[in-house]
């Protein structure tokens, strides 16, 4: 998974908590234009050895050495003009990005004389200089190194574990070099990522098919689990009837002929991780009175929709409402009767009183979740928390930061008997460990939670 960088300047702590995806089962499930899954950003591995630079707050570098100067908040960011990225032989680029505060690069040119090394990484959401190979390392550095996930860049070789820094990549492979994440399945503690390519040393969602337990996307493609391998997979699918890298969407008009599409139109549509096509429409007559969906076109969001339940003609589509918490539109849905009718695990609770399935209706419904256990009946979501009471020594602090629902903590003295760890990161304002001897046995430092340490038994 190509991680995003972007989100590491913008927001720690609001990455990664959700994955939203597309359902086909009639109904109440959120669909791709809510968002996109984002990817976890780990702490940097080793940085490379280099010259001081000069013109940096010396506070900066010391913390990272792409760092450079200090944000408006006070604090250390990579820059706020291009001559922080000039001035500074350890950036990631040239030029400065001032809406993120970070060092990007344009092209392979912008990276000659890099330390990190000598290709730019275009991807939109990316923009810095990474490698390739060892080539573009000046010895005895190699193309090892770990930043922002998967790309590479020229870092020292390990010989052991404790050359490994990264919480994310702790494991030395001393034949090549390089930091990992594992060797084998068992080095894998994230739920979402529990098993070992051990070829790459990566941990990843899933290697055979067997692997895949969400029924919405039982297959295996690129280690990811994903909704289609064949276009036989995407009958009943409201996106539409055609296969395209594990998602099912659409590559013409005939594509949109299956039980519940959004249209019966292929549309495109725009997205920052690149366009798409889906079954849609851009005028009531790719709708018509029998759409599945509903009779009109909303031609905002390219789908058909439906004003009441007198819209919704198709059984047993036959309840008008909004696809998900907080939509602009509602459409036609199978309504629930029971939980039993909700078969989306993301979903899973009945609200008879609008046949809606829902994230949650109690707490109960939350309880599978390792952090977010309790139920915001405001929007039927599950969260961290609404009150302090809601934080227990298993919650990621002791406090509830009542605008994020997130439970934080201010200093060590807060995580004392947490179970994720006894020290406080007061920058993420989270529990979690550096050694063992920061857990409460028999717990181990072995867990990984947005790029920092944490207990697990």
């Amino acid at each position: 998974m190509k991680t995003v960088r972007m989100f590491a300047a913008a927001s720690v702590l609001g990455l990664g908590l959700v994955a939203l995806g597309c359902s086909d089962d009639g109904g109440n499930g959120p669909t791709p234009d809510q968002g996109v899954e984002q990817g976890v950003i780990p702490e940097q591995g080793p940085p490379p050895d280099g010259p001081g630079p000069g013109g940096c707050d010396p506070s900066c570098t010391a913390e990272k050495p792409y760092y450079c100067a200090k944000d408006t908040t006070g604090s250390c960011v990579e820059c706020n003009t291009d001559a922080d990225c000039l001035g500074n032989p350890n950036a990631l680029g040239p030029s400065c990005d001032t809406q993120y505060n970070i060092c990007t690069c344009a092209s392979n040119a912008d990276c000659a004389n890099s330390p990190w090394g000598k290709t730019c990484d275009t991807d939109p959401m990316v923009l810095f200089c990474t490698c390739k190979a060892d080539g573009e390392c000046t010895a005895p550095k190699k193309c090892v190194g770990t930043v922002f996930g998967t790309d590479l860049v020229c870092g020292a070789p390990c010989t052991s574990d404790g050359d490994c820094t990264s919480s994310t990549y702790s494991i030395c492979d001393v034949p090549s070099g390089k930091c990992v994440e594992c060797k084998v399945d068992g080095d894998c503690t994230s739920s979402i990522r529990p098993y070992c390519l051990a070829a790459k040393g990566e941990c990843v969602e899933c290697k055979v098919k067997g692997q895949c337990t969400d029924a919405d996307y039982p297959y295996c493609t690129d280690n990811t689990c994903v909704e289609c391998a064949t276009a036989g997979d995407c009958t009943k699918s409201d996106q539409g009837g055609f296969c395209d890298k594990g998602y099912c969407g659409c590559n013409a008009d005939g594509d949109c002929k299956g039980t519940y599409p959004w249209g019966g139109k292929c549309v495109t549509i725009a997205s920052n991780l690149g366009d798409y096509k889906r079954c849609g429409c851009d005028a009531d007559g790719n709708c018509g009175a029998t759409a599945p969906h509903g009779p009109k076109c909303d031609t905002t969001y390219q789908k058909c929709t439906c004003s009441a339940d007198g819209d919704c003609k198709v059984a047993p589509y036959t309840k008008c409402g909004p696809p998900y918490a907080g939509a602009a539109y509602s459409h036609c849905f199978k309504p629930c009767a029971n939980n039993g009718d909700c078969t989306d695990p993301d979903s899973p609770a009945c609200q008879t009183s609008t046949g809606l399935c829902l994230e949650c209706l109690t707490n109960p419904d939350c309880a599978k979740n390792d952090y977010s256990k309790t139920c915001d009946t405001s929007d039927n979501s599950c969260v961290e928390c609404l009150t302090d009471p809601n934080c227990t020594t298993a919650s990621l602090g002791n406090k509830c930061d009542t605008s994020t629902k997130f439970c934080t903590c201010a200093a060590d003295g807060d995580c004392a008997n947490n179970l994720n760890g006894k020290k406080c990161d007061t920058g993420m304002e989270l529990c979690n460990c550096l050694t063992d001897a920061d857990c409460i046995a028999p717990r181990k430092c072995t867990g990984t939670f947005l790029g920092k340490k944490i207990c697990k038994p």
